[in-house]
């Protein structure tokens, strides 16, 4: 479940599709994409799209894709997602490799919801980077990877 206080803006990459239909996305991905104004709020977005199928996961699609991202992003340990590693660890992907993430948000994608499962995916993740992208974001990646596992691992459950 995503933060219904969280703000999206689109990517250079989501105006293009936004203007131009470059990606060719399916109605509900383009739909909420449009909704996507770096202004109304999670919450506001599932309003405005409440005839649509899941708006959290189309929100969730379109950032793994890097057609939008958080306002937050940038801010260590902010978080879209609630209870939901897996998600924080594609958003993280997303923002530290941009459209660079595809194979990373595959391998994630395809992880078991436990957080050993996650921690071994994330260090397989960290040599992907290390081997086709950039050491330092590698670095980076595990780094943060690690703590979105450990604070998932200890966050009391409902």
């Amino acid at each position: 479940m995503i933060d219904p206080r969280l703000v999206f803006l689109k990517t250079e990459k989501g105006e293009a599709e936004f203007s131009t239909r470059a990606y060719k996305l399916n109605h509900a991905l383009r739909y909420v994409l449009i909704l996507v104004n770096g202004k109304s709020t999670v919450d506001e977005i599932r309003s405005k799209g409440a005839g649509l199928p899941n708006v959290d996961e189309t929100l969730s699609q379109l950032a793994a894709l890097g057609f939008i991202h958080s306002q937050s992003a940038s801010k260590p340990r902010a978080s879209a997602f609630t209870n939901n590693p897996k998600g924080e660890l594609i958003a993280l992907a997303h923002e530290i490799l941009g459209t660079q993430a595809a194979a990373v948000i595959k391998k994630l994608n395809a992880s078991d919801e436990t957080p050993p499962a996650l921690a071994e995916t994330a260090t397989a993740c960290k040599r992907l980077i290390k081997l086709a992208i950039d050491d330092h974001k590698a670095g980076d990646f595990e780094r943060r990877a690690q703590e979105i596992i450990y604070s998932s691992s200890v966050r009391p459950s409902h």
